[in-house]
């Protein structure tokens, strides 16, 4: 083709028809530049189609993630929920009689009020999709914004959970040490005893104390702002979630 161009043109030149030769020569190029544009447009058809191909692989893998993080948000929610009923059960003990705390279980009210679950959402599909630059992927520009959001609201959700695992550490088990038997409360949880504490545990003791009663307060805020942080997840991801069966905007 390019030789039969050239032999055109030599032939225009030989026969001395310039003006011929410049139509011609001008036809050519815009020829040549019709050839390069549909070439680009070819190109760009085909990124287009295997970026959007690639699209529908993040959003699958992305939704089996993020409906595994959510029923795990879920657990742990119900998790919490069981700490802080265990937590509202003591506060309701304070001002009984000896003889009406004596019947009822503290230690295992103690004990579901010291556990908690890990905190852990991790989401490789979208940490991936973030830190490697190819977040451009998604053309949903709602969805993108959705997903800039996920790293902020962990991080928040973390910090919460971190404060409430302190506060129990730090200050309720300290505390506790000098009123109950952690061996007794041990038995409810993954560290069983044949036997109980040789020494005797008087609970109301416990009971009177106003320190005790300020520990659970704090207690029952913390599980209730840890509850919320993790929903605040769950409902992040129902938008996410929502977002991906969406088309472009």
């Amino acid at each position: 083709m390019i030789k039969l161009f050239r032999n055109i043109r030599k032939k225009l030149i030989a026969e001395g028809k310039t003006t011929n030769y410049l139509k011609y020569a001008i036809g050519e190029i815009v020829l040549v530049v019709i050839g390069i544009l549909i070439a680009l447009q070819i190109n760009n058809w085909n990124e287009n189609r295997k970026n959007r191909a690639e699209e529908k692989i993040v959003k699958t893998n992305l939704q089996e993630e993020l409906l595994q993080i959510q029923n795990n948000m879920h657990v742990k929610i119900n998790q919490l929920n069981i700490s802080k009923n265990a937590v509202k059960e003591l506060m309701g003990l304070f001002g009984k009689s000896s003889s009406e705390i004596q019947k009822i279980n503290t230690d295992s009210l103690i004990y579901y009020s010291l556990t908690w679950p890990e905190f852990n959402p991790s989401s490789s599909v979208l940490n991936d999709l973030l830190q490697s630059g190819r977040l451009h992927l998604i053309t949903n520009t709602h969805l993108r914004n959705l997903l800039f959001k996920w790293s902020p609201t962990i991080k928040e959700a973390e910090s919460q959970y971190n404060e409430m695992i302190r506060f129990n550490n730090d200050k309720v088990f300290d505390y506790l040490n000098r009123y109950i038997s952690f061996k007794n409360v041990d038995n409810y949880g993954m560290v069983f005893w044949n036997k109980k504490s040789v020494f005797k545990i008087d609970p109301s003791s416990l009971f009177s104390q106003l320190y005790y009663e300020n520990m659970l307060e704090g207690q029952l805020y913390f599980f209730t702002a840890s509850i919320d942080k993790l929903d605040d997840i769950n409902g992040l991801i129902d938008n996410i979630l929502k977002n991906t069966n969406k088309k472009n905007d």
